[in-house]
C-alpha cells in the first residue's frame, strides 16, 4: 500500500512536471513569434525608409512618380519607374508578412488605403498595369480586392 501510494505521487509529480514543461514552451513559442514581428516590423520599416531616401535622392523622379508632372528625360523616367517598383515590391512584402500573422488588422487595414491611393495615381497605375505580372497571384489578388472597395 506504501508502495503504491508512493507510487502515485511520483506519478502526479511527473504530470506537474510536463505541464509546467509544456507551459514554458508554450511561453517560449509565444515570445519567438514577438521577436519575429518585431524584426519584420523592423524590415518593413527600413524597406520604406530605404523608399523614401530613393525619393529624396531623386525629388524630379519622385515628382514624376506622384503624378505631378511628366518626366524631362528618360533618365528621369526610369528613375520614377525604379521608385515606384520598390514601393510596389514594399506593399507585396507587407501583403505577405500580413498573410504569414506579422502584422495585425489594424496595420492591414492602413496598408491597403496606402495601396489604394498609390494606385490611383496615373505613373504608379500604369506601372503597375504594365507590370503586374511580375508580381506574386497573391499581391495582384489583394490590389484587385482592394480596387474593388
Amino acid at each position: 500500500m506504501a508502495y503504491e501510494r508512493k507510487l502515485m505521487w511520483v506519478e502526479i509529480i511527473g504530470t506537474i512536471a510536463i505541464v509546467a514543461s509544456l507551459l514554458f514552451v508554450g511561453l517560449q513559442i509565444k515570445q519567438t513569434q514577438e521577436i519575429a514581428r518585431a524584426t519584420m516590423r523592423l524590415e518593413i520599416t527600413t524597406a520604406s525608409q530605404n523608399v523614401v531616401d530613393m525619393a529624396a535622392e531623386n525629388p524630379g523622379a519622385f515628382a514624376v512618380m506622384q503624378g505631378e508632372r511628366k518626366p524631362r528625360d528618360r533618365e528621369e523616367y526610369w528613375q520614377a519607374y525604379v521608385l515606384t517598383r520598390a514601393a510596389l515590391r514594399g506593399y507585396e512584402n507587407q501583403v505577405y508578412q500580413y498573410r504569414q500573422g506579422f502584422l495585425d488588422q489594424s496595420e492591414w487595414r492602413g496598408i491597403r488605403v496606402e495601396i489604394r491611393t498609390r494606385l490611383a495615381q496615373p505613373f504608379i497605375r500604369a506601372r503597375w498595369e504594365e507590370s503586374r505580372e511580375v508580381f506574386s497571384a497573391e499581391f495582384q489578388a489583394v490590389v484587385d480586392e482592394v480596387e474593388s472597395d
